[in-house]
Parts: structure tokens; sequence; C-alpha cells
């Protein structure tokens, strides 16, 4: 189903309060606001942002836009974050507060009453701390344990625990010939500027790719393909699976993903939407497109800026706001994706 653009008009949030916008994500500096949280609470939407001067709240209802705002004087350095790893947000409904936590403050977080409409003091954090799932372990019964080990230098492997035994299922490795199939243009890239030839090329490159972003669905655990390249190292991009039943492992390669690694993905029931990126030494570069695949029909989608709001696809992070729309960030701006409708909508802070 081609996706659908829906209200381009850009809604501003106060632009007068941000004189400072430039640059992108990753250029940002204390005078930069980023769009770093939105949920939904009564059906009106809210959009967490931070700026040199402190935290705002808007909250979108229908046509309407009202801002709270609490001063960096007032909330201090521990909790005023620019990068979205120190800064954890949890919204409890029934509580009906948001707490903006800083990981590094030492357990101090600020609060946003939904139903009072103001902040309250920062305290000791009032919510329980979930106990985190361990990110490469599966228990899939009592009997039946699936973890996958990270191999370093080498590649990753699944094992298989049962009570019995214990097997292990390494991911096949990735030799010149592969590489050549499946990236013939960066080849022949490094062959022409670095006055090598293939054999000489293959020789000093070490070609190593790790699994990364993992998920169940059914028998199955599917992972997308990280790699760095530079300083010799050297991938081809693509999606996997480990079907555990089976105990088979099964690489999905698709043109649009050989060049690239993985910044971040997001799974929604059996689609998994993957945001591509090439990892160089000192940076990385995004692809100018965003996909879909989904894992039933190993069909995909590429949406660009031609059927989509984006501008830019430097997109950092995606989160799910209710179960039909997920919500992809860019820093100053989000797209909402609704799944029924395939319609988008864009927020920004700029015009």
């Amino acid at each position: 189903m081609k996706a659908q653009l829906y209200n381009k008009k850009v809604i501003a949030f106060l632009i007068f309060l941000f004189p400072y916008l430039f640059g992108g994500y990753f250029h940002l500096n204390e005078y930069f606001p980023l769009i770093h949280e939105v949920f939904e609470f009564n059906d009106k939407l809210y959009f967490l942002v931070i700026d040199k001067n402190g935290i705002y709240i808007f909250e979108k209802f229908e046509n309407k836009v009202s801002t709270y705002c609490f001063k960096k004087e007032e909330a201090g350095k521990e909790i005023v974050s620019y990068r979205l790893p120190e800064l954890e947000v949890n919204i409890d409904s029934l509580k009906k507060l948001v707490e903006i936590k800083n990981v590094f403050s030492g357990g101090y977080s600020l609060y946003f009453n939904l139903e009072k409409k103001c902040f309250e003091n920062i305290s000791k954090s009032k919510f329980k701390s979930e106990k985190r799932k361990k990110e490469y372990e599966f228990i899939i019964k009592d009997t039946l344990k699936i973890k996958l080990e990270k191999g370093g230098e080498r590649e990753d492997t699944f094992i298989i625990f049962t009570p019995s035994k214990k097997e292990k299922f390494p991911l096949p490795p990735l030799s010149l010939f592969s590489f050549k199939r499946l990236v013939p243009e960066h080849l022949k890239f490094h062959l022409k500027y670095e006055n090598k030839g293939e054999r000489e090329f293959g020789r000093y490159s070490v070609f190593l790719y790790e699994a990364k972003d993992l998920y169940l669905i059914g028998n199955k655990i599917w992972f997308l393909i990280d790699f760095y390249t530079g300083e010799g190292y050297e991938g081809a991009g693509g999606i996997g699976y480990f079907d555990y039943k089976r105990k088979k492992i099964g690489i999905a390669r698709i043109p649009e993903l050989n060049d690239y690694g993985i910044f971040t993905s997001f799974i929604t029931d059996k689609n998994i939407w993957i945001v591509p990126v090439i990892h160089y030494e000192y940076h990385d570069k995004f692809a100018d497109y965003l996909i879909e695949f989904n894992t039933t029909t190993y069909r995909y989608r590429v949406y660009t800026p031609e059927n989509s709001l984006f501008k830019s696809f430097e997109i950092v992070k995606i989160s799910k706001i209710n179960k039909d729309l997920i919500c992809f960030f860019t820093g100053t701006e989000v797209i909402l994706l609704n799944l029924k409708t395939y319609e988008w909508e864009k927020y920004s802070l700029y015009l």
C-alpha cells in the first residue's frame, strides 16, 4: 500500500523561544532545542522539548497548543541534558505523572503533573525501577533458553540451552567473494583509490559483521546486520533470522541495505522499521531513506522524501505512541505514522 501524505502543515512550537535553530541532530550545542519525547494522555498529544533555557512540555488538543516550562535555573544541570542516552522519560497514567530523569543524576527526577498541568519539585524517583531484560537472551520456556554470544573479532553465535545439552550456531562468515557480489561498487572504489588488486585487498581486509536489535517472532529470532567500515574492516548489510526449531540461520539481502549497517530499528507487529547507516571511522552517514521489512512475506518498502514527510532520515529514535501510531525522531522534528491508514503527520520546531 502506497503511503499517503497527510497534514503537510507544520506546527511551529513557539519559535521565538528557540532562536538558535541550525545544523542537525549531531551538531547539537548548548543553544540547540531537541524534541526528546512524544506521548499521549486522555486523547491529547504531548511533546517534551529540551532547550538551553530549560524543559518545555507542549500539549496539543485538536488545533490548540498549550505550553508549560521549567527553567534551567530551577531544574539544575543534573536534569537538563542534551544527550538522548542520559535522559529517561517515564509516564505513569494512573498517577498522572511524567518523570524526567537524568540517569547520571543519582536518582533525582523532575515531574510533570498531567492533571494539574504543572511541574513538581525535583525529588528522588517515585517510579519503581524495572528489571531490564537481557538484550541477547530469550527464555522460550522453562527448559529452553536461547542466547546470542557476541563474537568480538569473530562471528556472533546463537546458543540453544536445554537441560541435556548446549548447541552453538555461529553466523555464516562473509567472504571476499560474497562482498564482491553484494557491494561491487564499494569494492571497485577501494581497488581504484588504494591501488590494490582484489587478492591483496582481501588479504588485508577483515570482513566482519554483528547481529543487532533482536526480535522474537514465532519460532524465529530476527536480527539486523551491523558492521564498521574503516581501518581495514568491511561488511555487507542485511536482515537475518535464527529459526530455533529448525536450527537454521538465514539472511535476506536487499539492495538498499547491502552497503549499510543499522543505526536503529523498531518492530510493529511483524514489520521491522530500519534506519540504515554507514559507520565510518569518525562519523555516521545515514541513507536517504527508511525501510519497512515484513518478516512474514519478506517484502519491503522504501520511504523517501517523495512518499513520506521526511526532510532528513537522520532518525535517532523510533517509539510507539499507541497501538496505531508510531513516532520517528530526528532531533528538531518528529514524524508520526498511522499504521492503519499509513498517513503521515509532521511536527517541527521550525517552519
